[in-house]
């Protein structure tokens, strides 16, 4: 059983799973709900996992019914965004999985972290920041699950387009 794991219902009610994997709530809302299970945001649990999402029919009253998510072990992809004319790091860049919702940015020394990244497939991520030529890398090695790839650099270039316009030009 896995601990510490966020759970939403519709969307508002969340609750944490204990130590034995169960999140029990009190108020959810009848009806048709969607229910959300994330794993932890942060760089000290030791493995990742693929969000999973799913509808449920909650009755009125009480609920005997346990739903039992297995959830999909996943990979963490990190590295440094640098300017390709003076690698210096750069911060604030948004990395963002292609096709997907998983995204972060840069921090002060230019460093990322993308988690919970599906595995089995080679992934492709877009690199933008305002001045700078939006890019997107590919990791071509599959991921497998466990996976925690670090040192990837990205070098972006500058584009003066992009920072008169407001928009990143691909």
């Amino acid at each position: 059983p896995l601990s510490d794991i966020l759970v939403t219902v519709g969307k508002s009610d969340t609750a944490t799973t204990d130590f034995n994997g169960y999140a029990i709530f009190k108020a959810a809302p009848a009806g048709k709900q969607k229910i959300k299970v994330f794993p932890p945001d942060t760089k000290y649990y030791l493995k990742d996992y693929i969000p999973y999402e799913t509808e449920v029919e909650i009755r009125e009253g009480f609920n005997p019914d346990t739903l039992v998510v297995q959830l999909v072990p996943a990979a963490r992809l990190s590295g440094k965004v640098i300017d390709a004319d003076s690698a210096k790091a750069l911060k604030d860049v948004l990395v963002k999985l292609d096709g997907g919702s998983i995204e972060t940015r840069t921090n002060e020394d230019g460093e990322f972290t993308l988690k919970n990244l599906p595995t089995n497939e080679t992934i492709k991520f877009l690199v933008r920041k305002a001045g700078f030529r939006s890019l997107y890398h590919t990791y071509d090695k599959k991921l497998v699950a466990g996976d925690k790839i670090e040192g990837v650099t990205i070098k972006l270039e500058r584009s003066p387009i992009d920072s008169l316009m407001g928009f990143a030009i691909a």
